[in-house]
């Protein structure tokens, strides 16, 4: 995938360094903070790491926020700062560390998620209960099937504790379909849009494939051939750039839906398709901000192209995230006449954080109502 040069940071509207009190990302995280009696100040800063500041039964605690400034992990500091900083998915050590702490809590509300949490964790060697002897210093390996599960291993002297959990989107990250999906809206109103190709991608460096007078970028598929990653460049004596232009309407849109790139905000008049057969619009909000928010999830971008008339593209996005094995899918309308200065809304339909196993091509094959 092309490599964005920005500064995830900088796509943040509210970051300013200072909050008036902490937020949590997910409720659970709130619930865990008061049953350990955890006061947080109100001087976090975003995308930090604190692991050598609170303690709970004597065991030091990692308390991680994510660039928005909220409070994203509480957890027993399992791993070394070097380990915890350069592992990917992140999400996977905070479920261990948090699954570890939540093993010592008693909170009667959460006593059911935490025995369907328990349940999908399968324990192959050794018993859970020796994650209280677990230290960042003891010996570990984490491997990972791919869409699958995860497996982590300790060697406790002359013992080994091995268990497996699910990836699962859901329970790792410890909220449901209905949190996920206010979790989506909170954060999609946060993103500061991003519109200028510079401040992106370095053109003159990505690898392209020729076809004509046209250069194509990062050719890859997903799902079917119909539905592809690729971006389309013109080039001059100075530079490389995007297609952006009225007369090659499929091309530009391709590049819009997948990049965000283009002179202004484009408004996004959003449905997001919620669990329990709900709707939710959300106004005031731009494509680019949907666009900014997959990429600050570490998303890849797909686009297939629906129909086309005079009139407007209807089109499919597709934001994949391998890591954590689910999709955002986005169906779209985009009206032509915003390649030619009209000032118009693409209206959608968005279903966030499905499973990768519960996407399939029906997606861009039937007919989503927008």
């Amino acid at each position: 995938m092309i490599q964005r040069k920005i500064i995830l940071i900088m796509m943040m509207a509210y970051i300013t360094g200072m909050y008036a009190s902490p937020s949590f990302y997910i409720k659970r995280l709130s619930v865990i903070a008061k049953s350990i009696e955890l006061v947080l100040p109100d001087t976090l800063k975003p995308a930090q790491d604190y692991d050598n500041v609170w303690t709970y039964k004597g065991r030091m605690l990692r308390v991680r926020t994510n660039d928005f400034g909220d409070v994203v992990h509480i957890g027993y500091k399992l791993f070394d700062h070097q380990l915890a900083s350069h592992y990917t998915p992140r999400e996977a050590l905070d479920f261990i560390e948090r699954y570890a702490l939540e093993q010592d809590l008693d909170i009667d509300k959460e006593a059911q998620e935490r025995k369907k949490l328990a349940d999908n964790v399968k324990c192959t060697q050794g018993s859970l209960s020796m994650l209280a002897k677990v230290t960042p210093d003891t010996p570990v390996t984490i491997d990972k099937i791919e869409h699958r599960k995860f497996r982590v291993k300790w060697s406790l002297g002359a013992h080994v504790l091995e268990f497996y959990f699910p990836v699962d989107y859901q329970s790792i990250i410890g909220a449901n379909t209905i949190e996920l999906e206010e979790v989506f809206e909170r954060n999609i109103k946060r993103v500061l849009p991003i519109i200028d190709d510079n401040l992106l991608v370095d053109w003159e460096n990505v690898k392209v494939v020729h076809s004509g007078n046209l250069l194509i970028a990062n050719e890859g598929t997903y799902l079917n051939d119909s539905i592809r990653s690729d971006i389309f460049l013109k080039e001059n004596s100075v530079k490389r750039t995007l297609i952006l232009d009225s007369k090659m309407p499929v091309y530009s849109v391709k590049n819009i839906l997948l990049t965000g790139v283009f002179p202004d905000e484009i408004p996004l008049r959003l449905t997001i398709d919620c669990y329990g057969y709900r709707k939710k619009q959300v106004d005031d909000i731009s494509l680019q901000q949907f666009i900014g928010l997959c990429q600050l999830e570490k998303c890849e971008m797909y686009v297939g192209i629906k129909t086309y008339n005079p009139e407007e593209i209807t089109a499919v996005v597709f934001a994949l995230n391998r890591e954590m094995a689910y999709n955002h899918v986005l169906s779209v309308r985009f009206p032509l006449g915003l390649l030619q200065g009209e000032s118009i809304s693409v209206t959608g339909t968005v279903y966030t954080y499905i499973p990768l196993q519960n996407v399939t091509e029906k997606f861009f094959t039937q007919d989503l109502n927008n």
